[in-house]
């Protein structure tokens, strides 16, 4: 009988392609590749993480920003303390002019005292502004864009409204300077009532009422433009 040289199988030898059921059951799992469910889990860990990271850093910036300006409030208070120092220096002014010409026996004395009077009134006025103006710091706050009592369009409207008062001072200090100058004119002629140097007060308060004009115009125009940033933030 012919000796077959072929090596003898293993019992448990499986040809290509084909599949043990006997031993397929056993075989344990592969633990070194990781399952696609746990890869999207730690994804997702990976992103919230990052996300909570970047909010946090955004507040932190914005709050070192935000620590760094004036605040509408304070702004708005600080204007309101330059416009009635002025009109402190002023109503002074103005009560120490009327008190030379009421004593005085001059020709323009009648004048004189009409011009102190226009003076004390101009500060009234000036101190009716800077009330306004902490009116309006303690309904907006430091921060209108924090608050939901001021929209863009409040802010427009006390912008508009505070523009409004700025341009008339603004014009009638500068009438004022124009109008101090004729004055100064009357107050070198022989027998004025009052002297050069007390007209001249009138030339510092027209300069006065142009720069508390021109700070509540600053004011205003930081309103207007919180007041766009309001609008920009909600177009986003």
């Amino acid at each position: 009988m012919p000796v077959s040289t072929r090596p003898r199988r293993r019992r448990d030898y499986v040809p290509p392609g084909k599949t043990n059921v006997a031993t397929a059951a056993s075989l344990p799992a592969r633990r070194d590749v990781p399952s696609r469910r746990g890869a999207f889990t730690l994804t997702m860990v990976a992103l919230t993480g990052f996300g909570v990271a970047l909010l946090a850093a955004l507040w932190i910036l914005s709050q070192a920003l935000s620590a760094g300006e004036v605040g509408v409030a304070t702004e708005l208070r600080a204007t309101a303390d330059r416009i009635d120092a002025h009109a402190s220096a002023m109503a002074d002014h103005g009560e120490r002019l009327l008190a030379v010409a009421t004593a005085g026996t001059g020709i323009d004395r009648a004048l004189w005292m009409s011009e102190a009077q226009h003076m004390i009134s101009d500060a009234d006025s000036l101190r009716t502004l800077a009330t306004r103006l902490r009116v309006m710091a303690v309904t907006l706050g430091e921060r209108p864009e924090q608050s939901t009592n001021a929209s863009a369009s409040v802010l427009s409207a006390r912008a508009a409204a505070l523009r409004a008062d700025a341009v008339a001072a603004t014009e009638h200090g500068r009438m004022m300077t124009e109008h101090a100058a004729l004055m100064l004119a009357v107050a070198r002629q022989p027998g004025s009532t009052v002297s050069v140097a007390d007209a001249e007060l009138m030339s510092a308060d027209a300069g006065r009422i142009i720069e508390a004009g021109q700070g509540a115009l600053q004011v205003a125009d930081s309103l207007e433009v919180l007041a766009d940033q309001l609008r920009g933030m909600f177009r986003r």
